[in-house]
């Protein structure tokens, strides 16, 4: 077996495996299958008040991201997979979110979310609280619980 190194580094790991590749073909062929309007933005179902009412019950009032308690007149409708992304525009992949929530989170994928909050938080906290014992404690506390959360996903 050969391995292709390249100044000493082992480069296999840094092309997609076939799994990989895999998933990434069948991305691409969901994002040919998006509606767009003549500008190129996505075409986005509207969703009667009905709908929102019950997508507005179902989550309890409150955000699914961050969990505040939110209006129905302030919620905003978010796909957990984003259209971007290949996701569906339908009633099964909406989410109740504030609009902060929907708006940070953007076309991220949920199985990536959480890395990128924690990565933002951590990296917040490090710069305000870098010399602080409690902190460094917490941050490794948050790094294990990380670790574990990915662990099970996987």
């Amino acid at each position: 077996q050969y391995i292709v190194m390249y100044n000493q580094l082992d480069i296999r790991n840094y092309f997609p495996q076939e799994e990989e590749l895999e998933e990434l073909r069948a991305r691409k062929k969901a994002k040919k299958k998006i509606k767009r309007t003549k500008s190129g933005k996505i075409k986005r179902k509207t969703y009667s008040p009905d709908v929102k009412k019950l997508l507005y019950i179902k989550a309890g009032g409150r955000c699914e991201l961050c969990g505040k308690k939110i209006l129905l007149e302030d919620m905003s409708l978010d796909h957990r997979i984003p259209l971007s992304k290949g996701g569906e525009d339908d009633v099964s992949n909406l989410a109740c979110t504030c609009d902060t929530c929907n708006e940070m989170k953007g076309c991220i994928l949920p199985e990536d979310l959480l890395d990128k909050t924690s990565a933002i938080l951590t990296y917040q906290m490090e710069k305000k609280h870098k010399y602080n014992v409690f902190w460094k404690i917490t941050k490794g506390i948050i790094r294990k619980m990380i670790a574990k959360e990915t662990a099970v996903a996987k």
